[in-house]
């Protein structure tokens, strides 16, 4: 029970921090990069709050179409969130499921959907940071609807590292 309660309060928290960065934020952010991560980094009612993100893109027929997006984000209690965005049009039934460098495979539901995206939210415990950490590639399964088959993604764990620095002190 006391952990489902834990699961609430990070997940309400993000909820209510990703509205505030894009509600109060004064300032446009301010973006650093670290390998294949970017953190951004913005001054809101005198806190600095700094998110590390990836963003993976499509192209078809000269096109760019975001395809993921990935934002480790600070959560309560100085644990961090693994946010990751999808379009809309995924099967939300089988969630996600994430590997580090063809390691085991690890399954996470997704969160919520809005008009724009589906989030899936991993906390990122300090074994999961410690795999990101000493990794090269994330794979990220999901799957289309209506489609049996598994799409496959990859991103960069090159900067993780500094990114994941960068976000835990508030640059």
């Amino acid at each position: 029970m006391h952990t489902m309660i834990n699961r609430i309060v990070v997940i309400l928290s993000i909820f209510f921090s990703c509205f505030a960065w894009s509600e109060e934020s004064t300032q446009q952010p301010s973006v650093v990069t670290h390998g294949d991560w970017g953190v951004q980094c913005a001054d809101q009612a005198d806190v600095r709050i700094c998110q590390a993100i990836q963003v993976l893109w499509l192209e078809q027929d000269g096109q760019k179409q975001r395809v993921l997006t990935l934002q480790l984000i600070p959560g309560a209690e100085n644990q961090k969130i693994l946010q990751l965005s999808f379009p809309l049009g995924v099967d939300l039934r089988p969630g996600i499921v994430i590997a580090v460098d063809g390691g085991s495979e690890q399954k996470f539901p997704y969160a919520t959907c809005s008009n724009q995206n589906c989030l899936s939210l991993i906390l990122m415990t300090t074994e999961k940071l410690a795999d990101f950490q000493k990794g090269n590639v994330l794979k990220v399964g999901f799957r289309p609807f209506g489609s049996e088959k598994t799409v496959v993604l990859e991103a960069s764990l090159k900067g993780f590292t500094k990114a994941n620095d960068e976000v835990k002190r508030g640059a």
